[in-house]
């Protein structure tokens, strides 16, 4: 036999550890794998091996990119002792921030925000809204849509960003979301008077942008007698009873933002009623009418006056005069304005105006003292005459048209002759009252117009005086009972000779009996 000796030496083993490492996000910054160790009693180095890591065991997950990545870790001793150890690296998918805004973004309106965030893995936990409007970012849980509300129209830089209960954080989600001008309605009232009932609405209304242009208009009237609407920037409509209505005008901006305005329409007056009165009731030619206003404002009172009053003439003045130059039937119209402006009815009277009778009495009567005469006016026309003669002295009436006098002295009588339905007139006569008749001495029946009959003036005052001629033998020619013809020289039907005749005038009524001579000459 033969025996061989040999020193063999054993060296230590590293005897490297690797623990399960966590998974980690892709958007995640790189991280040194901490899970492994080894007998720190065998001195030597290790590396690390595999997708995305580095050998120092700094793992990037973006260069490894998402899914299970083997990561191998191996340590060798100085003494070219080797031991190694395998754990995966997981590297979870980011989450992306999906959101969306619906329907019109309007100032001071609701907008509904919607979110569909993708979570790639697991689920999302957080979801951070920033709205850049001065307020605190908001964090929610739920991925429900909700409405918020801007103050103010501007560009306004919104984002999203969320996190998954891997701890794995979205980007952010930023866009600029315009929030528009939110129309400013505004308009006036009109003051409506009835029965004509229309009145305009004037538009006021705004927006920020100044794109008044561009609006669209709805009005509603909201009248039960008319139920039509208006699309008009400044519309008309007809009112046809006292109100008072909600009138409600919406406006549409170029945008579509919608807002409204509600006003309620009080000033729908009732149309003012016209009265009016006259003084005096009775209107002859010349005379001074008085018009008085009654009418009834209703709503306020009358401020403006309208009369017509006839021929031509009118008047603004609340009680006006008219004085009225001719005879006849004239229509007076009136109506007025009231405060608000409303027009009242028109009320019309006919006026009469009443010509005066026409009177002429006559020249001065001469009576024989003692007679009696009749006073017949010359003229006395007129309708529903009634005749007063003052004074009433020596009259054997003083209401009669034609009163019978015997005055005893000379007298002024005046007539006031007074016509329908009041008018008057008067005029005077003098009575002469004479001591005895006048009795012409000649007179010439020869046909030539002059001095033709034996007039005896005054002699009629005695009604029932009796004349008698004599031809100078004593025959009588001429013989008379009061003296309604004058004696024209002539005797049973044929003229009597040139020459000197003798009268006797018996006055019958107390009087003296009245001789002389009278000479006929052709």
């Amino acid at each position: 036999s033969k025996s061989v000796t040999q020193v063999i030496t054993v060296n230590a083993s590293p005897k490297v550890s690797f623990l399960t490492m966590p998974g980690i996000c892709l958007e995640a910054t790189a991280r040194q794998i901490t899970q492994t160790s080894f007998d720190n009693r065998v001195p030597g180095s290790f590396t690390y091996t595999g997708s995305g890591v580095s050998t120092t065991g700094l793992f990037n997950p973006v260069s490894a990119g998402v899914g299970v990545f083997p990561i191998l870790y191996k340590y060798t001793s100085d003494k070219a002792c080797v031991d190694t150890a395998t754990k995966n690296m997981t590297v979870w998918p980011t989450p992306v921030a999906v959101w969306n805004v619906i329907g019109n973004t309007c100032e001071k309106n609701t907008i509904l925000f919607t979110d569909s965030s993708l979570a790639k893995y697991s689920n999302i936990t957080e979801r951070i809204w920033n709205y850049d409007d001065g307020t605190a970012s908001l964090t929610k849980t739920s991925d429900s849509s909700y409405t918020r509300i801007f103050a103010n129209a501007k560009t306004y830089t919104i984002s999203l960003q969320v996190k998954t209960d891997s701890g794995c954080i979205s980007t952010l989600n930023t866009q600029p979301i315009k929030v528009n001008h939110l129309p400013k309605p505004a308009f006036s009232l009109p003051s409506i008077c009835l029965p004509d009932g229309r009145g305009q609405f004037l538009n006021q209304s705004t927006i920020g942008d100044g794109s008044e242009l561009l609006f669209s208009y709805l009005w509603a009237f909201n009248d039960p007698n008319d139920a039509s609407s208006s699309t008009l920037k400044e519309p008309t409509h007809r009112y046809t009873a006292l109100g008072p209505y909600p009138v409600k005008l919406q406006i549409t901006s170029k945008d579509g933002c919608i807002d409204s305005l509600v006003q309620s329409l009080t000033t729908v007056y009732p149309q003012p009623k016209a009265s009016f009165s006259t003084m005096p009731q009775v209107i002859c030619i010349n005379d001074t009418i008085q018009f008085n206003d009654l009418g009834n404002g209703m709503s306020s009172n009358a401020q403006r006056w309208v009369w017509d009053l006839a021929n031509g003439n009118s008047s603004t003045l609340q009680n006006p005069l008219k004085k009225f130059v001719d005879s006849g039937s004239f229509t007076v119209g009136y109506h007025f304005f009231n405060a608000q402006g409303c027009v009242s009815d028109t009320v019309s009277k006919q006026i009469t105006v009443y010509p005066y009778p026409k009177l002429v009495i006559g020249p001065t009567i001469k009576i024989l003292e003692g007679g009696e005469t009749i006073i017949k006016p010359k003229l006395a026309y007129g309708t529903g005459l009634t005749y007063q003669w003052l004074p009433s002295l020596y009259l054997s009436s003083d209401t009669a048209a034609t009163p019978k006098t015997t005055p005893l002295d000379d007298i002024t009588y005046t007539l006031v002759l007074t016509g329908t339905p009041g008018c008057s007139v008067s005029d005077t006569i003098f009575i002469q009252v004479l001591k005895s008749p006048e009795v012409p001495n000649a007179f010439s029946p020869n046909g030539d117009g002059i001095n033709d009959t034996w007039r005896i003036k005054y002699l009629e005052s005695y009604p029932g005086a009796e004349i008698e001629v004599f031809n100078r033998y004593g025959q009588k020619v001429f013989h008379s009972i009061g003296y309604d013809t004058d004696w024209d020289g002539n005797y049973n039907g044929k003229g009597l000779p040139v020459g000197t005749y003798y009268y006797v005038i018996n006055p019958k009524n107390g009087r003296q009996i009245v001789k002389g001579s009278v000479t006929l000459i052709k």
